[in-house]
């Protein structure tokens, strides 16, 4: 087979896609070509695999650097890791973790948990893990040591659904509707399905007192009944007289000061109690 002679728009192809990411792109650039013949024609152009650091791109490194994560220095310099490794350690950059971070592992021993524990606990203080300046070093992935201190003191803060429900004597469920009433945020940890809730201890218990709170102020219908000694019913008839709905569902609490009132306005008509005793009467009768 007769050899084809390089033309100027493949060379220009290939100074860029060379110079961008060695031979490999250069074979995605020009599929007909083989390797030998664009390494010998890289060699013979005496193409570098990468282009040299400008002045400006060495100041922004330095000025950049611990600052940005590794993924933002790749994006922004065109570069691999490995490059810019090598020039962080020529210009006397420190590697590993920068002043004020630490990697994970270490991270995670300090706090007493395992590192995809503290992934978690991070995630649910909604902070991230960084990317590391060097793989070594006790890790590659790294975390600030402020945001650590944070997320963990404000993971002991909090507790789980069902921990909660415990404590207060009563069902993951009746909780969780308590927290809604009370507006409270659950958030869960983890991503999986199962994967448990959690809130703040002081929050759970700022829910169950102010459903304390609601009860001693409020009272349902048969409650009512019970205390003004008269049948369900007739309070269920004294509020569709007045032209109220009577929710009479067991979430559903009437404000005492309001059964006063219709206990006032209902309750002294002839008949009422007598009423109300013969029912009663004519019920334990049967």
């Amino acid at each position: 087979m007769s050899r084809r002679d390089w033309t100027p728009a493949e060379v220009e192809t290939l100074r860029e896609a060379y110079s961008r990411g060695g031979i490999r792109a250069a074979r995605k650039a020009l599929p007909h070509r083989g390797d030998r013949s664009i390494y010998l024609r890289a060699q013979r152009l005496d193409l570098e695999l990468r282009p040299l650091w400008t002045e400006d791109e060495v100041e922004r490194l330095v000025a950049q650097w611990g600052l940005e994560s590794m993924r933002s220095l790749v994006r922004w310099t065109g570069r691999r890791r490995a490059s810019i490794y090598l020039k962080a350690k020529t210009l006397g950059l420190p590697l590993g973790a920068p002043p004020g971070w630490e990697p994970l592992e270490v991270a995670a021993r300090r706090a007493g948990y395992s590192p995809p524990t503290l992934r978690t606990i991070l995630r649910f203080a909604c902070f991230r893990v960084y990317e590391g300046y060097t793989p070594r070093q006790g890790g590659r992935w790294i975390v600030r040591i402020e945001e650590v201190d944070q997320a963990v003191a404000r993971y002991v803060r909090t507790e789980t659904l069902q921990e909660a429900a415990r404590r207060h004597g009563m069902c993951a469920e009746k909780l969780a509707r308590i927290c809604r009433l009370a507006k409270v945020k659950l958030r869960r940890v983890g991503t999986l399905r199962k994967s448990h809730v959690r809130a703040d201890t002081a929050d759970f218990d700022r829910a169950v007192q102010k459903l304390a709170e609601h009860h001693q102020a409020t009272e349902s219908v048969r409650e009512a009944a019970a205390r003004l000694g008269i049948d369900r019913n007739t309070v269920v008839r004294w509020i569709r007289l007045r032209g109220d709905d009577p929710r009479t569902g067991r979430e559903d609490r009437l404000p005492r000061s309001y059964v006063d009132e219709l206990a006032a306005r209902y309750l002294e008509r002839p008949g009422i109690r007598e009423r109300t005793r013969g029912h009663r009467m004519a019920r334990a009768a049967a």
